[in-house]
């Protein structure tokens, strides 16, 4: 374990080390033979729990996983597609498909699991799981109805983390009201960007087009530029006319930049040129 001079004492003694001495698998049992203790994982009498506690003796084993296929992503027919004898292949067989795998192992089953309702009834082409005599699972491509995830499903972080830590009670509120005056922010931003009600606090942004010259879409509210440009950049700006003389209520901006020393310059014609 890399950080595990790092832990409190507390938690050091709830930790032990054991030697695998053997592995082994008997009438579908894996017996997993420890220093001091010997585990074992029936695999016809599997339930929740002992898939949990099997999944944490592979990652105390350091199993890094298989690659779990988990959505696709399925092409229109390829009405030109033929095998290798040169017959036209039809349905399933004559799509392209992107296949899109587990990144953590089990992960997505254990939320599966736990909020089942993730589960939306579709209908297409999809990936199904299945496990053989030999307990191996099987993955093929078939279409019809099936409950499932596809490539644009998104999974909130509190349901993410409710289903990855014992005794998770939620995030904190201090969380949602940070996240939420980012979001609100954001929306704010772009809400008043070109809010144009107040008088003298329009000014005119980028370029101007030889052809088209000024219109509504070419003016920006002042206060709303300036926040944008304070959240997100180490911009500022200033009101000038169009001589380029500053005026509180000139109609054009001069940016001014950040130096590396910590002073600021307002940007020359030679800047815009």
């Amino acid at each position: 374990m890399k950080n595990y001079n790092d832990l409190p004492v507390s938690e050091k003694t709830k930790l032990r080390e054991y030697v695998v001495e053997s592995l082994n698998v008997k009438e579908n049992i894996l017996e997993i033979k420890l220093d001091g203790m010997q585990i074992n994982f029936d695999a016809n009498k599997m339930d929740n729990k002992d898939i949990e506690i099997f999944n944490e003796v592979k990652f105390a084993l350091g199993y890094t996983g298989a690659i779990t296929p988990i959505a696709l992503q399925a092409g229109p027919e390829d009405v030109k597609a033929k095998d290798a004898d040169g017959n036209q292949l039809k349905g399933l067989d004559s799509r392209n498909y992107q296949v899109f795998v587990e990144t953590y192992d089990g992960l997505v089953d254990k939320i599966l699991n736990k909020y089942p309702h993730l589960r939306v009834k579709r209908t297409g082409p999809h990936i199904v799981k299945k496990l053989n005599s030999k307990f191996v699972y099987e993955y093929s491509i078939e279409d019809g109805d099936y409950y499932g995830l596809n490539d644009t499903d998104r999974i909130g972080l509190p349901l993410l983390m409710a289903a990855s830590l014992p005794g998770f009670k939620g995030l904190s509120t201090d969380f949602l009201k940070y996240v939420g005056a980012h979001e609100y922010g954001h929306h704010y931003t772009l809400d008043q960007s070109q809010a144009l009600n107040e008088n003298q606090r329009a000014v005119i942004v980028g370029g101007l087009s030889t052809r088209g010259g000024l219109n509504e879409s070419s003016y920006y509210s002042i206060d709303a530029l300036k926040n944008y440009l304070y959240a997100r950049t180490n911009l500022d700006i200033t009101r000038v006319n169009s001589l380029g003389n500053e005026s509180e209520t000139g109609s054009f901006v001069n940016f001014i930049f950040k130096k590396k020393d910590g002073s600021t310059e307002k940007e020359t014609k030679e800047d815009i040129w």
